[in-house]
């Protein structure tokens, strides 16, 4: 028969979890992690694997002992999932530290191009991405026109914005039919990702897992332009606990959908 290890609670995850509001689901995608792991791990029907306490501890930014991973008087007999074991085979790169600069951001920043109060939405957009307290889901919808591209690539460009993401910003621009997998692929070459182990990363999930461990707690702003479906821009929430997102669709509903708290309309002005 088999044993099952079977332990206490673990109140102390679960707490810091829920101080931070995070739900079971988003930590284990932050983790890269099956989405009933947590359940376990919080019910103490299961730990974590050495790999998966040691994200835990990074994203947390707690010891394994103060998010309760340590029990010392469990029985020797770990019922973790064989999956658990598995280490993604990329290697984190040293050129990680480095601040990344995307060249395809925009270049166009301006004075005021066909943006109508611009200087109070900027003002608005960095209150949202800068704020300490949580991840920071911020999307700013409008018409074709609107001058959204352009917004957004000013606020990447502001010195408040570019001191506080001190690791730098990413920017994927989408559109109707955007090659995801490309883009995934292009940040993780900006991340340092070596080009014969990106060869090796063949999907979406595969890079998105990479993205998210190689990400661990840099401070970015993650910048998904021109978004018509939600589907495509979730796909680009790879960041870790310090970063931030920044989302601009034509489409009302999806930025809705992607920042219920924080999503900005904006009107037709002439510039886009």
């Amino acid at each position: 028969m088999k044993k099952v290890f079977k332990g206490n609670p673990n109140q102390q995850l679960k707490a810091e979890r829920e101080l931070r509001g995070w739900s079971q689901k988003y930590v284990a995608e932050q983790l890269g992690a099956d989405h009933y792991y947590l359940s376990r791990w919080e019910r103490g029907s299961a730990v974590p694997s050495p790999y998966y306490r040691q994200k835990l501890c990074t994203l947390f930014g707690k010891n394994a002992r103060e998010l309760g991973l340590l029990q010392e008087d469990a029985p020797l007999l770990h019922e973790v999932p064989a999956q658990e074991q598995e280490v993604p085979s990329v290697t984190i790169p040293q050129s990680m530290e480095k601040e990344v600069h995307d060249p395809t951001m925009p270049l166009f920043v301006a004075e005021g191009i066909g943006i109508v109060g611009r200087d109070g939405l900027v003002h608005r957009l960095k209150e949202c991405l800068c704020r300490e307290r949580g991840i920071a889901l911020t999307a700013l919808g409008g018409l074709p026109g609107a001058g959204k591209t352009t917004l957004a690539a000013s606020v990447a460009r502001d010195a408040d914005v570019l001191e506080h993401f001190a690791d730098g910003i990413l920017w994927a621009g989408l559109g109707p039919n955007p090659d995801v997998l490309s883009h995934l692929s292009r940040w993780g070459t900006l991340l340092g990702v070596p080009a014969i182990e990106a060869t090796r990363l063949t999907s979406i999930e595969e890079w998105i897992k990479t993205l998210r461990l190689i990400i661990g707690t840099r401070r970015l702003l993650l910048i998904i332009d021109d978004v018509w479906r939600i589907e495509a821009a979730l796909a680009f929430k790879v960041g870790g606990p310090h970063c931030a997102y920044l989302m601009t669709t034509r489409f009302p509903p999806i930025a809705l959908q992607f920042a219920p708290n924080d999503a900005i309309g904006r009107a037709r002005t002439g510039g886009e």
